[in-house]
């Protein structure tokens, strides 16, 4: 159990590492695996709180949070 939770931490530790690299060259192929690393902007929520004290308007209520990237792997085939 204590190595898969050590291991766990390294991948952790590796992708804060290699997302930022991978993101600034877009898509990259090894052999037959593509890699894809995109920006992908935060998800919207609708605060509640703000919506029952006021009751109006669903959109004035609308947050977007953070942008966060997306890792793609895929084998694709060598032609």
């Amino acid at each position: 159990m204590e190595d898969i939770k050590n291991l766990t931490a390294r991948k952790k530790e590796l992708e804060s590492a290699v997302r930022p690299v991978l993101a600034s060259r877009g898509t990259i192929q090894f052999d037959n695996v593509q890699i894809t690393v995109t920006e992908q902007a935060g998800r919207k929520t609708i605060d509640k709180d703000a919506l029952i004290a006021d009751g109006i308007d669903v959109e004035k209520y609308m947050k977007q949070g953070a942008p966060f990237t997306k890792m793609v792997v895929k084998h694709v085939q060598i032609v």
